[in-house]
Formats: structure tokens, C-alpha cells, sequence
């Protein structure tokens, strides 16, 4: 089992890094088609791997596991629609802030377990940190997905005008 933990957590960070990378270059308007399929595999194994960890409780990480895998094999499928397209669909930029906000959210619930067992050692923990930190972050990807959203990034067929100026 402790394997397993092992492979979460490095498929976890991956998707994590690359998913912060695929937010920075979709908030600022910059091509991000390489990053989001990167952090789309990435989010969708370690969603997978965390679901089959967490089979013998139920509870909030199973549930956002569960969102996980959903959100992440959804937002894929759309995003290799969009590359055979050749255009960027607003779903994929916001299924893929959304698998953001979830992956996110399983971190906060996994830091707030690992302060628990801090708390048990007889350091004191604020109650009210677990709701508020939770909040904030769906607030947070609630306002940074409009954003992405409003400079997403289009591959433009150019004109054929436009070809022969350059």
C-alpha cells in the first residue's frame, strides 16, 4: 500500500505542477495545447490511483476522486476534440480549471488530515481553517476561470491575405 501512496503523491505533484503551469499560461492568453494534455494524463492517473486508495472509506477525498477521474477523462476527450478541430473550445478551459480546483481541493483535505495528526502531538489547530481554505480556493478558480476563459488561446486559421503579407 505504501506504494501505491508513493506513485499518488508523484503523479499528484506532477499534475499539481503541471496544472499551475497550463493556469499561468491560460490567464495570461499564451498557447498552453503542450501543457494541458500533460497535465490532463497526469491528473487523471493520479485522480485513478487515489480512488483506489481511498475504496475502503468514504468520505471527501473519495468524493473529489471520483469528480477527479470524471472531470479529468471528460476535459481530455474534449481536448483532443479541440486538437483535431484546431481550435480551443471554452469547455476545455473550463473543465480544465475546474480538474484544477478539484486536485487543489484534494491537496487541502490531504494537509488538513496530515495537521491533524499534528494536533494529536499537541499543537493547536484553528477549526475554522479547513471551511475557509476550502472556500477560497473554489472562490479563487471561480474567478480565475472567466478570466481564462475571456484570453483563451485560439489557433486561427489565417487568411489567405494574411498568409501572403507575412
Amino acid at each position: 500500500m505504501l506504494i501505491f501512496q508513493l506513485i499518488h503523491a508523484f503523479l499528484g505533484l506532477n499534475a499539481i505542477v503541471g496544472g499551475i503551469a497550463v493556469c499561468i499560461r491560460m490567464i495570461s492568453g499564451r498557447p498552453f495545447e503542450e501543457w494541458t494534455a500533460h497535465f490532463l494524463k497526469f491528473s487523471l492517473a493520479a485522480s485513478a490511483v487515489g480512488l483506489v486508495l481511498s475504496l475502503d472509506h468514504t468520505g471527501v477525498v473519495q468524493w473529489l476522486t471520483i469528480l477527479g477521474v470524471c472531470g479529468s477523462t471528460l476535459t481530455l476527450v474534449s481536448q483532443r476534440k479541440a486538437r483535431a478541430n484546431g481550435e480551443w473550445s471554452t469547455t476545455l478551459v473550463l473543465g480544465t480549471m475546474c480538474v484544477l480546483c478539484l486536485d487543489s481541493l484534494i491537496v487541502i483535505v490531504h494537509v488538513f488530515n496530515v495537521l491533524t495528526l499534528c494536533t494529536i502531538l499537541g499543537w493547536p489547530q484553528p477549526e475554522f481553517l479547513y471551511p475557509v481554505s476550502m472556500a477560497s480556493t473554489v472562490l479563487l478558480f471561480a474567478v480565475l476561470s472567466p478570466i481564462a476563459v475571456k484570453r483563451k488561446h485560439f489557433r486561427e486559421r489565417a487568411p489567405v491575405l494574411h498568409k501572403v503579407s507575412r
